[in-house]
């Protein structure tokens, strides 16, 4: 065992000299194995051992002694101890999630904080090759892709290791019995109750029973060459990622048309690019879900979308695929908020700023554009007011006519999750002047260059991206 870690350790370029190593060490035969090799190597490669522990407070008086047992074993083996105690039940119901996540969720929020502590930290896990067959078993149980089917890495975001992943639990706990090696037993392992259980104590072993004895071994070579396979692929969709992706209110877009000259399999690869990127994880993203944006992006319409776990929302805006989080509030409809003439008035909810004037030279006025209007006092009745559209309304056009600012917005290919944050200028009896950064009304238009006018500037020049997103 001593050499296959050490030939996975140089392999995979795991430790370097003089590391800080976070261990995780629950008490079992694995945890303690492996603390107890990164204590042998500890002299030799000059590193630093921190043995953490959660105590997850599912198996009461059990738990406890899990952690007193670390706690002494630590201190046998002078190595720095720090805990964490949660109620993880507790936080599992809170969170809705299972057990087992709310558990994960916990130690790895822990160890990855210890880590922080100190930069450049590793952070040792004592997943084994047992721990690989079940990972990949049940991804296929739930409908994975490639990536799930490569199982775990030996190296993760560059500082969580898993030096055991080629020694088996058999090898381990003969390890244990060689170096007298005392450890806990987590009876919640034998329980049936849980999906990695079941696939421990029946399923794999039928298997070995009635079709392959060397199911495990074979599980773990198959997800060691989709791991290489699935390293390749990864490439290559990343670098379409950094050629196209987009960062949007929330969120991030991509081009249709290049998801659409994409094979199946690549743009799948893409989606869940994006999304690892958004949530930080595709833990909760099966593939029946990347199937279901597949579908969107075949059909290109304009408005069709599709709800996804953890909150997020898939929708095609205009030739473009576009991906972000849910909001739990609808986008600000703002109130009217009146512009002070002259002055300067703060709309918070929209994040903009608008500058009046007064003017009466008739040699002045600010120029037209986007963010700049004048009009004639005249044709206005004050005050003026900011708020977002509101249904039916019409802004007039230069030459004669109304038009919808709906269709305006449409026309000019914003999206639907932007149309109600656009800033719209009303007088006092309701005519829209301005569609802020997209249309002014043709009341704007100077018939009497000796007119007073009103001037309004807009500091939304932020907003550039949310006219601009086509």
């Amino acid at each position: 065992m001593e050499t296959k870690v050490k030939e996975t350790i140089q392999k995979y370029g795991l430790l370097e000299k003089g590391d800080r190593v976070i261990v995780g060490v629950s008490g079992g035969p694995d945890s303690v194995a492996l603390l107890h090799m990164l204590h042998q190597l500890r002299k030799p490669l000059q590193l630093t051992l921190v043995a953490a522990h959660v105590n997850h407070r599912i198996r009461g008086e059990n738990a406890d002694e899990d952690e007193r047992f670390v706690a002494h074993l630590a201190r046998q083996w002078d190595i720095e101890y720090r805990v964490r105690s949660m109620d993880v039940p507790a936080l599992a119901r809170k969170e809705g999630l299972s057990c087992e996540d709310a558990g994960r969720q916990v130690r790895y929020g822990f160890f990855s904080h210890l880590a922080d502590e100190q930069s450049g930290s590793k952070i040792a896990v004592a997943h084994h090759r047992d721990d690989q067959a079940e990972t990949v078993l049940m991804n296929l149980i739930r409908g994975s892709g490639t990536e799930g089917l490569s199982g775990m890495k030996p190296i993760r975001d560059g500082r969580i290791i898993r030096p055991l992943l080629y020694v088996s639990r058999e090898e381990i706990e003969t390890y244990c019995r060689e170096h007298h090696l005392e450890s806990r037993l987590d009876e919640s392992n034998l329980e049936t109750e849980y999906l990695r259980n079941k696939i421990r104590l029946l399923l794999i072993p039928y298997i070995e029973t009635h079709f392959n004895p060397q199911f495990r071994q074979a599980l773990s070579r198959t997800a060691e060459i989709l791991r290489d396979e699935n390293h390749l692929v990864q490439m290559l969709a990343d670098k379409q990622l950094t050629l196209h992706l987009k960062a949007v209110d929330g969120g991030f877009r991509f081009p249709i048309h290049v998801l659409q000259s994409e094979p199946v399999a690549m743009r799948r690869r893409l989606i869940r690019g994006i999304i690892a990127r958004l949530s930080g994880s595709v833990r909760q993203i099966a593939l029946t879900h990347i199937d279901s944006v597949v579908s969107i992006i075949d059909k290109g319409t304009t408005g069709k979308q599709i709800q996804l776990p953890g909150k997020i929302n898939a929708s095609i805006e205009y030739e473009t695929l576009i991906i972000q989080k849910s909001s739990d509030d609808r986008p600000p409809k703002l109130g009217r908020t009146e512009i002070q003439v002259p002055g300067t008035t703060v709309i918070p909810e929209l994040d903009c700023v608008f500058t009046a004037i007064c003017n009466t030279d008739p040699k002045f006025s600010l120029a037209a554009g986007k963010y700049h209007i004048a009009v004639e006092k005249s044709k206005i009745s004050l005050p003026l007011y900011v708020r977002t559209r509101i249904p039916g309304d019409t802004i007039s056009l230069p030459g004669g006519g109304t038009s919808k600012i709906k269709n305006i917005l449409i026309d000019q290919k914003i999206s639907r999750r932007q149309r109600d944050r656009i800033p719209i200028v009303v007088d006092a009896k309701g005519q829209v002047i301005w569609i802020v950064g997209v249309k002014t009304s043709a009341l704007c238009q100077r018939e009497d260059r000796k007119a007073s006018t009103i001037d309004i500037h807009a500091d939304c020049s932020h907003r550039e991206e949310l006219i601009d997103e086509k």
